[in-house]
């Protein structure tokens, strides 16, 4: 069984509404996974109403470029193997709530600044 790493939750003050960049890693992945299963359970709002992760992409093992749209354009079945690098956009992130992932729940780290090497992620208005 895939096993979940958050590796990152950046501020991305550069949207018009609240947002996080998300970086995570994806240990032991066997084939390709919802990317949309990524979401926050907000208490008080039905689960139609939770947040789903945003402009999603597949980096380099090392988080320094983007390799594809990882919102189901991707038909590259080799970079949703072994171990996955994913980033995206989350509004109205709440740092105190786990994360729910396609590999269960996952805990969230302190929120830290934008690396430099995650300016290749591009945000786009919906």
């Amino acid at each position: 069984m895939p096993t979940i790493e958050i590796l990152g939750v950046h501020p991305f003050p550069e949207a018009t509404e609240p947002c996080h960049l998300v970086e995570v890693l994806v240990h032991g992945a066997d084939g390709d996974f919802a990317i949309f299963d990524f979401t926050q359970e907000r208490p008080g709002l039905s689960q139609v109403e939770w947040q789903i992760p945003h402009c999603a992409k597949i980096l380099s093992p090392e988080g320094t470029e983007v390799l594809a749209d990882a919102a189901g354009t991707c038909d590259d079945l080799d970079l949703w193997m072994g171990d996955v690098r994913l980033a995206f956009f989350f509004h109205h992130l709440d740092p105190s709530l786990p994360l729910q992932t396609p590999f269960g729940e996952a805990a969230l780290p302190e929120p830290s600044a934008l690396p430099d090497r995650l300016r290749v992620m591009e945000y786009e208005e919906d």
